[in-house]
């Protein structure tokens, strides 16, 4: 072996591409704090920390928008792809953690999406921003279209302006998402292989996103009965310390101890205490 390795290493070694990419990132991050969460494991937990904060302070300019590349510095305007990933990244690591900055920060990517790439007349969003004279000149500005091996970015924020939006009863939001799954139905119908992702956030659109907002203390047990259910369009929520314009949609869930409560159309079920019933109801 150390034969052929400095046989190996007398060659030209071939070309490395080690920039760090915010999009990508994005979808990792997604990855581990979801997996942490399900798996109550803290040290994948810490890498997802690690990676959102990472992007966040290397990656996201002083002017609040994501840059799309970095290597040694941050370069070149973030697209829709770039804002939707890794806003849908910090909204799965707040779930995790309940720590409000990562609510906040999403928040504010998904405001910034939709001033940087949304158009109204065509119920669409752009994959780069009108401004962007770094990137190389296009014969036509893109729209973000169907899905591949990647998630397009308007599907991704298509199913975060519904969760966030109905959370925050947000009209402008869910508007527009509902306004672009509009548009986009008759095709997705025709191609539905071609567009999985967005047919996820039409589900969400038509049964309505669902909120998990947990109360008290102590959660842990009530934690990890709401990681054995996979509810599509949820967002979980943390009673105690939730973010301040969450404060309207879990300010009044009054409950003695520790306890659950399932909320669709901000509407909630009577408090679950027990964790078996109330991971057997969200199966259902």
């Amino acid at each position: 072996r150390e034969k052929l390795f400095a046989a190996r290493a007398s060659r030209v070694r071939p070309g490395t591409d080690d920039k760090i990419l915010s999009g990508m990132n994005g979808l990792a991050l997604t990855g581990l704090a979801e997996a942490a969460r399900v798996l109550d494991d803290p040290t994948i937990l810490e890498g997802a920390r690690r990676t959102a904060a990472f992007l966040l302070d290397r990656l996201r300019g002083a002017d609040g928008r994501m840059r799309r590349t970095w290597k040694g510095e941050a370069r070149l305007p973030g697209t829709l792809d770039d804002h939707a990933f890794v806003a849908e990244g910090l909204l799965a690591l707040y779930e995790a953690t309940f720590e409000t900055r990562w609510f906040d920060a999403a928040v504010a990517l998904l405001r910034q999406a939709i001033a940087l790439f949304w158009d109204e007349a065509q119920a669409a969003f752009y994959v780069t921003a009108p401004d962007e004279a770094e990137l190389p000149a296009l014969i036509e500005r893109p729209l973000s279209g169907h899905d591949g091996a990647i998630p397009s970015g308007a599907s991704v924020i298509a199913e975060l302006l519904l969760v966030v939006g109905d959370a925050l009863k947000d009209e402008t939001m869910t508007g527009i998402a509902r306004s672009l799954l509009e548009r986009r139905a008759a095709g997705a119908l025709e191609q539905p292989f071609a567009y999985a992702q967005l047919l996820g956030a039409m589900d969400t659109l038509l049964e309505g996103p669902t909120q998990i907002v947990l109360s008290g203390a102590n959660t842990h047990a009530l934690e990890r009965a709401v990681a054995t259910a996979f509810v599509p369009g949820r967002l979980i929520v943390k009673r105690e310390g939730a973010p301040g314009a969450l404060v309207s949609l879990v300010g009044d869930k009054e409950s003695e101890g520790e306890a659950a409560f399932v909320c669709r159309s901000q509407r909630c079920e009577a408090p679950e205490r027990d964790p078996g019933r109330l991971a057997s109801g969200l199966a259902s």
